[in-house]
Formats: C-alpha cells, sequence, structure tokens
C-alpha cells in the first residue's frame, strides 16, 4: 500500500486506541462508584456495541485503502499486458485469470452487464397483483396467490429478474388480460444498465489442492 494508506491505517488505529481507553476509563469509574448491576450492565453493553462499531470502522476504512491500492495495481497490469501484446489504444473489456507462475494465488476480474426493471415493471407487478385478487375472489386458489406474490416481492424496492422469469413460462396458458399485459410490460421494462467490475481473489496451500476465495465479508 501507498503512503498516504498507511497513514489512513495508522490514524484510525490510534482513534480506536483512544475511544477504548476512554470506554475503560469509565468503565473504572463506574465499577468504583457502587452504582447499580442495571447500570453496570448497560454501561457494558454500550462498550461492547461502541467497541465493535470502532473497529469495523476501522476495518471498513482499510478495506477501502486495499481496494483502490489492489484496483489499481490491476489496471497497471493490463495496461502493460496490452501493450506487450501490441493492443495498446484499444478495448479490453473482458474477463481475465492472472495465475502466480507458483501456481498458488490467483486473481480474476470479471465484468458483466446489469439489467433492471424500469418504472413499467413496477407498473407490470401492480398488474399481476390486480390478476391475484380476481383469481383468489373467483377461484379462491390461495397457493397460486402465494406464490405468485412471493415471485413479484421487490428487494430494496427492485424487483429480481430470476424471480419474474419464474412468471413467463406460464405466458401462454395464462390468457388473462392483466396478467398477459404484465408479462409484456415486464418485457419491454427490462433493459441494461451498464458493466459492473468484480475482482475475486484465490490461494491455495499447494499447487494441487483446491482454490479458496479470499472473502473479506463478515458471516456466512
Amino acid at each position: 500500500m501507498d503512503t498516504s494508506t498507511d497513514q489512513l491505517i495508522k490514524d484510525k488505529y490510534y482513534q480506536v486506541q483512544k475511544l477504548t481507553q476512554e470506554i475503560n476509563e469509565l468503565i473504572e469509574k463506574q465499577n468504583t462508584t457502587g452504582n447499580t448491576a442495571k447500570d453496570a450492565y448497560e454501561l457494558e453493553k454500550d462498550e461492547m456495541v461502541q467497541y465493535c462499531v470502532n473497529q469495523v470502522t476501522v476495518l471498513a476504512e482499510i478495506a477501502k485503502g486495499v481496494e483502490f491500492d489492489v484496483q489499481a495495481k490491476m489496471q497497471d497490469y493490463i495496461t502493460n499486458l496490452l501493450h506487450y501484446a501490441k493492443m495498446t489504444g484499444k478495448s479490453h473489456k473482458g474477463n481475465f485469470t492472472i495465475i502466480h507462475s507458483n501456481q498458488l494465488s490467483k486473481v480474476q476480474t470479471v465484468e458483466a452487464e446489469q439489467f433492471q426493471f424500469d418504472e413499467r415493471g413496477t407498473l407490470a407487478a401492480k398488474k399481476v397483483k390486480s390478476w391475484l385478487a380476481g383469481l383468489v375472489k373467483n377461484e379462491g386458489n390461495k397457493i397460486i396467490y402465494e406464490l405468485v406474490s412471493e415471485i413479484i416481492q421487490t428487494k430494496d424496492n427492485k424487483l429480481d429478474p430470476k424471480q419474474i422469469n419464474k412468471l413467463y413460462k406460464y405466458e401462454s396458458e395464462i390468457q388473462d388480460a392483466d396478467f398477459q399485459e404484465a408479462i409484456k410490460l415486464f418485457k419491454e421494462s427490462y433493459h441494461s444498465i451498464g458493466i459492473k467490475s468484480y475482482m475475486r481473489i484465490y490461494s491455495r496451500p499447494d499447487a494441487n489442492a483446491a482454490w479458496q476465495h479470499i472473502d473479506v465479508k463478515f458471516g456466512k
């Protein structure tokens, strides 16, 4: 990492150490003033939460610096690769897999086109709900209602293309006007929003072992 990233890490580390010291001093003061068990519990709770937040905040700042450094290093490599291949000035969109000569480390860059539904997709979902309401009222088919309702649910106010695709297989079977119009709107509204690049880092203990993805995210 460059000197600016090193300094950022040091600054954040010292901030955490200072906050941790202040929290410990408060706990010591609390313990010597004879406060109730409730007060002691709440102080310990606050200390735990603040400690976790401070530590992860530092980690997030460090991760940003590492991500910037790694991406810059990769971009420099790709530029040199294109120069080596006499392809300077040409587009280098695509995926790369670069393996260390010792066969123990690997870097992959992946470019994937991103798609989403526009406002017509929102209207299509409303039409599907209208069809479902009539279906339950006229036929009482709550199982289909629950299944299709789950398909058109949104996450972060966005429709899931993989879920919506499940509706398309019923296009020729369900002749309801609202359902047919919804399918039409879904297809019209689905469009590309650009290319997103990903970088994945792998390592393994020996050349015959399986590659292990180095994942820096918390949890599973």
